[in-house]
């Protein structure tokens, strides 16, 4: 018989590596930001895939901040 030892498979995990979700904090800022430019939460998640703000990484936090923002400053000049 023979004894084969081979490292546990961990190659998908080095994918979502620094990957986590964002703050409370950052969730609520979002939702406000949502309201106060009329925006449909659910596109909003569809757009950015996720079901729920909580499951935003920070990159797309940092997206979708900058494009409410505009959206805001757009909706002000109107």
């Amino acid at each position: 018989m023979w004894a084969v030892c081979a490292d546990e498979d961990t190659d998908a995990q080095d994918l979502t590596l620094g990957i986590e979700d964002i703050s409370d904090e950052k969730v609520a800022h979002l939702d406000a930001m949502l309201d106060a430019t009329q925006s449909s939460k659910s596109a909003f998640l569809k757009v950015y895939g996720v079901e729920n703000l909580k499951s935003l990484t920070e990159d797309q936090y940092q997206k979708a901040k900058k494009q409410l923002q505009q959206k805001k400053a757009k909706q002000a000049k109107s």
